[in-house]
C-alpha cells in the first residue's frame, strides 16, 4: 500500500476500510485527521470504501 500510494516509509498510516455510509462517521474521522495533520507532518490517512 505504501508503494502504491507513495507514502513515505517513516509515515504513520491510519486506515479505515468499509462502506462509506453516514453511520460509519467518516466525517468525524476526516475532522480528526485534519487536526492531527495540522500538528504532525508524518501521518497519512487512508479511507477505502
Amino acid at each position: 500500500m505504501r508503494t502504491f500510494l507513495n507514502i513515505p516509509p517513516d509515515n504513520i498510516v491510519i486506515a479505515s476500510a468499509g462502506r462509506l455510509e453516514p453511520q460509519k462517521s467518516h466525517k468525524d474521522l476526516i475532522e480528526v485527521a485534519k487536526i492531527i495533520c495540522d500538528e504532525r507532518s508524518n501521518v497519512t490517512f487512508v479511507l477505502a470504501g
